[in-house]
């Protein structure tokens, strides 16, 4: 059959002809309208099925070409969305793209499914096979080639956005399209207008009802606008907007394992109770590694979690055993349990008895400091997913929780923050000079005063090693090995949305949440130290990952830890390093969500003795929970509990026990000027 003979055949017959003759479904009018308007160019050549030819209609084979164009271009976006850099620094520079680009794919491809849907219907299995492999294949090809979750690959975040558009989207337009091609008209319409009526309305009511949230905190207490500092509350509080879990709950359950533990560490002894043979890897103590040991930590591979799995002894478990390791690794008939201890060094409280003995101290001076950091974490967010935290800092007895609202972090990631706050001083401060890196953070200084130091982290990195670069430093007891564990930080593509510390499942290892693992450590060093001045900073990853509800799953067990630490003894920050910056909020550039990272949780406990003997300092803390603070204020303060007679002698920063002044601003408090949310 030639051209010409194939064009005449197609011209004497309308679509509705054709339509009729095959038994096919009516497509919607405006779509039949547009695509009769498709060029001679685009018909899709006759084919035999048998002995019967079967002719696509106009309208059939323009649905199909749009399909694949649309399929091509979701391609193509995908394609630019997985434009990698060097750094961190770059993703943040470039998100906004990189999320375009990632929801455009998204958007186009649901366009093609339901113009696809809702055209006539088409029998020709080798056409339907061609259309969806010519998306199905690029994408698949991309998804392969690139499944990394670092700064120059991360293909994985990527394919969990595209999901996250995609699903809500495909699911209401198939919903549509299948009530369009089954139901009445009437029925249709009735249906897409009250969609349409009713999903505004559900979110204005949505939006008003947690609009004060942004600005409200615990203990009846409220920001208030009236200082030189006046922070603009977002109109659209998007991060509230969906109840807890929408955002993962794809993800299967938020429960660990219920079997029963068949392993204990207590005493320093070993005890398994297996019916088969039983294996034990003791994890090695780390706090004494020297920097060849400690090596820094980055994206392409992690030599500190090479040298702790290296340096692991296994044995297989015959009786009960005495250990004075940390951390051990039990495995019994495929299961995995961690066990971790601390064990009180008398050599070490000996020692820093003698050295505070021989120096002159405040009251103050011998309080027990516990830094608390929970990496990406916003004030707003810490009252939306720690209720239970919240009601515990309400129901204080022995102590005050002060709340600081206009906390503001000094930029969007970890690095300037924790360098501020553990050093004085970070790298992207107008007087920094390199060496100013090498000097010794908070805990060397405690160190030096006498009291018990202590590092917890849970995700597997030495501090010192990683934001200082080329030194290390030491404190008398360190909780990080079991986070170096496969199982918990994979040595392949650590990174991933869905396993590891940026994971936004659970993230547990056989019936323990990973924070748990690390709770119980901290709880047992607070408690085996209750008569001997120690400071203990513990960083958690439990809020850094892309939905912000993981965090929520940690609510309980800190409470349960907080019950342990003395507050008539103890002074508790309970802060973070800046709000979440993985969230689909801040990657599409929402208000709400940037001023979120800016403004990160900070909270302080006192001891009542400590606010009624010294009502300058009570009245320093009230007045600062509305004055502009930032990490460097953290570390000041830091600093001045260390001495209480010695103002803290910082570059930048003042002491919170001190007044800081309402009318502040962002270049005082050295704030970078393009993250100010100061207006």
């Amino acid at each position: 059959m030639n051209n010409g003979t194939h064009e005449g055949r197609v011209a004497t017959m309308t679509i509705m002809e054709m339509q009729m003759e095959e038994g096919e479904e009516r497509s919607p009018g405006w779509l039949r309208r547009w695509f009769t308007r498709a060029p001679r160019w685009a018909y899709i050549h006759l084919h035999h099925q048998g002995d019967k030819v079967v002719r696509l209609t106009r309208a059939q084979k323009a649905a199909v070409i749009t399909c694949a164009i649309l399929f091509a271009f979701s391609n193509f976006f995908y394609l630019a969305s997985l434009k990698g850099g060097k750094d961190a620094d770059w993703i943040q520079r470039n998100l906004l793209f990189l999320a375009a680009s990632v929801t455009t794919s998204a958007i186009l491809f649901v366009i093609g499914c339901l113009i696809y849907s809702i055209s006539p219907f088409i029998e020709d299995k080798r056409v339907i096979a061609g259309l969806w492999l010519s998306w199905l294949i690029p994408l698949s090809i991309m998804f392969t080639v690139d499944r990394g979750s670092t700064a120059s690959g991360h293909g994985a975040l990527n394919c969990a956005g595209f999901l996250f558009v995609i699903v809500p989207l495909l699911v209401i337009t198939q919903g549509f399209s299948f009530l369009y091609r089954r139901a009445s008209r009437k029925t249709f319409y009735i249906c897409l207008g009250a969609f349409l009526l009713v999903t505004p309305t559900i979110l204005t009511i949505r939006f008003f009802i947690v609009q004060d949230e942004w600005i409200k905190g615990y203990n009846g207490e409220s920001l208030e606008n009236d200082g030189h500092c006046k922070v603009v509350t977002p109109n659209l509080n998007w991060n509230s907007l969906l109840p807890y879990r929408w955002l993962n709950f794809y993800t299967g359950s938020t429960t660990c394992g219920t079997e029963p533990n068949f392993a204990t560490l207590t005493d320093g002894i070993l005890r398994v109770d297996c019916d088969t043979e039983a294996r034990v890897q003791v994890l090695s103590m780390t706090e004494n590694w020297l920097l060849e040991q400690k090596s820094p930590v980055n994206f392409a591979e992690n030599m500190f979690q090479r040298f702790v799995l290296n340096s692991t002894t296994t044995f297989i478990y015959n009786s009960p055993v005495p250990l004075s390791n940390a951390a051990v690794l039990v495995t019994c008939n495929g299961r995995e349990q961690v066990l971790v201890q601390n064990r009180r060094d008398e050599d070490v409280i000996s020692r820093k008895k003698t050295m505070r003995r021989n120096r002159d101290s405040h009251p103050i001076d011998d309080l027990n400091v516990l830094f608390i950091n929970i990496d990406a974490f916003s004030r707003a967010h810490f009252l939306r997913r720690w209720p239970k935290t919240v009601q515990y800092l309400e129901d204080l007895t022995s102590a005050k929780a002060f709340q600081f609202f206009r906390y503001h972090s000094l930029g969007r990631s970890t690095v300037p923050n924790d360098q501020a706050m553990y050093l004085g001083m970070n790298e992207y401060d107008s007087g920094y000079s390199p060496k100013d890196l090498l000097r010794d953070p908070i805990w060397e200084d405690y160190n030096e005063a006498g009291k018990v130091t202590a590092y917890l982290d849970n995700s597997c990195l030495d501090w010192s090693t990683k934001y200082q670069y080329n030194r290390t430093s030491h404190t008398d007891y360190q909780m990080v090995a079991p986070f170096c564990l496969p199982q918990l930080h994979p040595t392949s593509n650590p990174f991933g949305p869905l396993v590891g510390p940026f994971s936004i499942r659970r993230r547990c290892l056989d019936n323990r949440y990973s924070h748990d693992i690390a709770l119980d450590w901290l709880g047992q060093f607070v408690e085996n130290h209750a008569e001997t001045p120690y400071f203990a900073a513990a960083a958690f990853n439990e809020a850094h990952e892309g939905t912000g509800e993981v965090i929520g799953l940690m609510d309980e067990d800190f409470v349960d830890f907080l019950d342990r630490v003395d507050t008539n003894k103890t002074v508790v920050f309970i802060i973070a390093d800046h709000g979440l910056h993985m969230s689909p909020y801040f990657a599409l550039n929402l208000y709400s969500a940037r001023a979120e990272n800016m403004l990160p949780m900070g909270n302080l406990i006192v001891p009542n003795w400590v606010l009624e003997n010294y009502p300058e300092i009570s009245e320093a803390l009230e007045e600062n929970q509305q004055s502009l603070v930032t990490a460097y204020d953290l570390y000041a303060t830091l600093k001045h509990l260390r001495h209480f007679e010695e103002k803290p002698n910082v570059r930048n920063g003042l002491s919170l026990f001190d007044k800081i002044p309402r009318e502040r601003t962002c270049r005082e408090a050295n704030i970078p000027q393009d993250l100010c949310y100061c207006t």
